[in-house]
């Protein structure tokens, strides 16, 4: 009799997984679900020292999760959440205003 260690299992063995695993995956891409609708909005924040336009963009989904992004070095300026009771509460650190940012630089 001939003793198996634990890495030394029969090979159905895997192959029975591997089968498993493409049934779920095969079962899941069957699956449509329909697509939540998303806004963009798009305004002026603000104009750099050296005379360029910056632009705030803002992306809002359904359930109420928001993110505001401008073209100042793809800055993340805002990232708003709903909570449990449903209020959105903006999660990140950052600035209101271009000046916020233009003034406090990393070099």
């Amino acid at each position: 009799m001939r003793m198996r260690t634990p890495w030394m299992r029969p090979r159905w063995v895997a192959v029975l997984a591997a089968a498993a695993l493409l049934t779920g995956c095969a079962e899941r891409a069957a699956v449509k679900e329909e697509p939540l609708p998303v806004t963009l909005e798009t305004r002026s924040f603000g104009t750099t020292p050296a005379g360029e336009a910056v632009t705030l963009s803002c992306l809002k989904n359904a359930n109420g999760m928001e993110i505001a992004v401008t073209n100042y070095g793809a800055t993340l300026t805002s990232v708003k959440v709903p909570d449990a009771k449903g209020q959105a509460a903006d999660v990140a650190l950052g600035f209101d205003s271009l000046e916020g940012y233009t003034a406090h630089t990393a070099i």
